[in-house]
């Protein structure tokens, strides 16, 4: 077996794993209303010019999936590099058409590859984790099968949280009106929301203050560490251009944790559109059973 992966790139992963040779990406672009159109990153300058613009802007940009054709094409540059078998990790697919394009374009080849499109229910740094632990698990030579089972295992155990700080993008996204948002603001409220077991969106809290914040999460990943134990679990985290304060609370809740893995980084562009600037991201996550 050999084997390929292909991320959307909401994925933001290290751009090291994206020269690896198996590892493919397809992108969302984001869409400005004074017709400037942004490919999807997590490159620190162009996402912090993308924050930057977005504050700026009265209105949300819209965002873009990748067409069925781009699928189409890196089946076929993966059929020409000889990989026979492709596991597909995508944003939710409550967020987004972008799982369901996947499916529909992976239907077209199913005589000339293995396709395993698997929904990841979130975005972000979860799902570089589980294309790392996908990698892990080809390397110890795993069948395709029980490769999809356990990343799926490892998804279902994982939860990704944000707390959102700009309300005023939730109002340029019709979700509050502005005096909602005027409230919000002065007493320092912080909406956290975490993604559903279907993938869906729900709020977890409202909290007061980014120290509540801290605490909320400080309570998260002390909980979530209780059920698996250090060495299985993972705490991740990542942002929309507020990198100092993520840092802060990164290192207040790993304090008492030597051997739990974590690393940070930017939300990208398409998240950010819904997060706004300066909101703070973090997930639990576990390891495969190997």
């Amino acid at each position: 077996m050999r084997s390929a992966i292909v991320v959307d790139s909401t994925a933001g992963i290290d751009p090291a794993l994206l020269e690896q040779p198996n590892i493919f990406q397809v992108d969302l672009t984001i869409n400005f209303k004074d017709g400037e159109i942004i490919t999807d990153t997590n490159e620190p300058e162009p996402t912090k010019k993308f924050y930057k613009k977005l504050v700026e802007s009265d209105e949300l940009p819209t965002t873009s999936q990748p067409e069925l054709g781009e699928y189409m094409k890196i089946f076929d540059q993966i059929i020409e590099a000889d990989f026979d078998t492709v596991f597909m990790f995508l944003m939710s697919s409550q967020l987004s058409g972008t799982y369901q394009t996947a499916v529909l374009a992976a239907s077209e080849y199913d005589e000339k590859l293995s396709i395993f499109p698997i929904d990841s229910k979130g975005v972000s740094i979860y799902t570089e984790h589980v294309v790392l632990e996908a990698l892990r698990m080809i390397e110890a030579g795993m069948s395709a099968e029980d490769i999809a089972a356990e990343s799926r295992w490892i998804i279902d155990h994982s939860t990704i949280y944000v707390a959102i700080k700009d309300l005023n993008n939730l109002v340029k996204g019709g979700r509050l009106n502005n005096r909602q948002a005027f409230i919000g603001t002065m007493l320092k409220v912080w909406p956290i929301l975490y993604f559903k077991q279907d993938g869906g969106l729900g709020i977890y809290d409202k909290v007061r203050s980014l120290k509540k914040v801290q605490r909320a999460y400080k309570k998260i990943a002390d909980d979530h560490i209780a059920k698996y134990g250090e060495d299985q679990s993972l705490i991740l985290f990542a942002h929309g251009d507020a990198e100092e304060e993520t840092i802060k609370i990164r290192d207040q809740i790993l304090a008492d944790y030597s051997d739990v893995s974590s690393w940070m980084r930017y939300l990208t562009p398409v998240i950010g559109v819904h997060g706004g600037k300066g909101c703070i991201g973090m997930a639990t996550a576990v390891k495969a059973r190997i």
